[in-house]
C-alpha cells in the first residue's frame, strides 16, 4: 500500500506545479475605463457666434484595447449640459447650424 503512495506522490507534485497562470475568461475580466482626453479646440468655455463649429479633442488611450466612443455635451449660460452627439468614434465633429 506504501508503494502506491509513494508512485502517486510524484506525479500529483509534477501535475500541482505547473507554471502555467490560469486563464481567466473574457467575461470575467473587469472593464477599464479609457484614460482622460483633452479639448483641442475650440478653447474650453470659448464663446462664439460661428454657426458651424468643429470641435476636435485628443484621442482617449483605453487599457483594454476597446473601442473608445465619445458623447458631446454643450452648457448654455450655466444650465444642465445638453447633449448634441453621441456614440462618436472619431476625434472631430462638426456641429452645424442647428443647435438653437
Amino acid at each position: 500500500m506504501k508503494k502506491i503512495v509513494f508512485i502517486f506522490a510524484p506525479l500529483l507534485l509534477l501535475i500541482g506545479c505547473s507554471k502555467e497562470e490560469a486563464v481567466v475568461p473574457d467575461e470575467l475580466q473587469q472593464n477599464r475605463a479609457p484614460g482622460a482626453f483633452a479639448l483641442i479646440s475650440p478653447v474650453a468655455e470659448a464663446q462664439t457666434d460661428i454657426l458651424d463649429i468643429t470641435f476636435e479633442w485628443e484621442a482617449a488611450q483605453d487599457p483594454d484595447d476597446d473601442t473608445v466612443t465619445y458623447d458631446l455635451y454643450l452648457y448654455r449660460d450655466g444650465s444642465s449640459p445638453e447633449r448634441v452627439a453621441e456614440n462618436l468614434t472619431g476625434t472631430s465633429y462638426v456641429m452645424e447650424s442647428r443647435y438653437p
